[in-house]
């Protein structure tokens, strides 16, 4: 059975993830925190298996918490949220950075199109995250000087690309993160 603590502030928000999770016979929702504070301390309390965090709370915001959480307690964190895509807050890449596990966007209603396709994208990656054994990090992060491409391990091919492909897995946004700034237009 996968324990889910629901971090949202939402009232509808919050009854439309715990209705999805309750749906699945292998899902119990065992908590709902309605903001960040909440979210850290109910984390410590209740050991879920995973949280879903919203990025948007009250007192302390999901990245603050996600942090916190992964500090003090840590837990496989999926960010559910509407701001997915705030290219100003670069909430993928940031969420990540605090240690969440995946992104994605809020499912929409179900009288919405995309309510199938959105629960099941949900469902999916509550149940793989589930199963990844997260660490403790560290509150404080040394920081690392930025990648000098010149003296990699790229190779520099003579000639013009049209498409480049770069693969990856978990870890490998962060890895993202660092390559692909420090890459030549």
């Amino acid at each position: 059975m996968i324990r889910i603590l629901i971090a949202e502030d939402s009232e509808v928000a919050y009854l439309l993830l715990k209705a999805i999770f309750e749906k699945e016979v292998d899902m119990q929702v065992i908590g709902r925190a309605r903001d960040g504070r909440e979210a850290v301390k109910m984390a410590n309390d209740l050991n879920p298996n995973l949280v879903t965090m919203d990025v948007h709370m009250p007192e302390m915001d999901g990245f603050e918490a996600t942090r916190m959480i992964m500090c003090m307690s840590p837990v496989p964190i999926v960010v559910v949220s509407s701001a997915v895509d705030d290219p100003e807050l670069r909430t993928t890449f940031r969420m990540i950075e605090e240690g969440a596990l995946a992104v994605i966007e809020k499912p929409r209603g179900p009288g919405h199109q995309d309510f199938g396709p959105n629960r099941r994208q949900l469902v999916n990656t509550v149940r793989a995250m589930a199963e990844v054994k997260v660490v403790r990090r560290r509150l404080s992060r040394p920081v690392r000087p930025p990648i000098d491409v010149s003296h990699t391990a790229i190779q520099r091919i003579a000639g013009a690309y049209e498409v480049v492909v770069i693969g990856c897995s978990t870890g490998g946004p962060l890895a993202l993160q660092r390559i692909l700034p420090a890459m030549p237009v």
